[in-house]
């Protein structure tokens, strides 16, 4: 399973189990979520079994630690910059 596909019944799943409130995820695909919230409404929702779930589950866990990271990574190499700012030999800044 590819992180797009993850993404899209992940978005879904979570657009009819929580709503509105389910767009306040960035990782999240707004399109799914509502879809989601329409077919709920009308009383349509496609049927996601549990294996695919748990899968897509694990591989959007794993993207949203990746972004973490990133965005992690990033705030350091930006901070390391910042006057006054000292790095240790392991990246540790104070």
């Amino acid at each position: 399973m590819e992180i797009q596909q993850a993404l899209e019944i992940v978005s879904y799943k979570l657009g009819a189990k929580n709503g509105e409130s389910a767009l306040s995820d960035s990782v999240l695909i707004k399109q799914e979520i509502e879809q989601a919230i329409r077919d709920k409404s009308n009383d349509c929702l496609r049927k996601i079994d549990a294996k695919p779930y748990m899968m897509a589950t694990k591989l959007v866990k794993a993207e949203r630690l990746r972004l973490a990271r990133v965005a992690g990574e990033a705030f350091l190499a930006k901070n390391a910059s910042v006057g006054g700012v000292e790095t240790t030999a392991s990246g540790l800044q104070y």
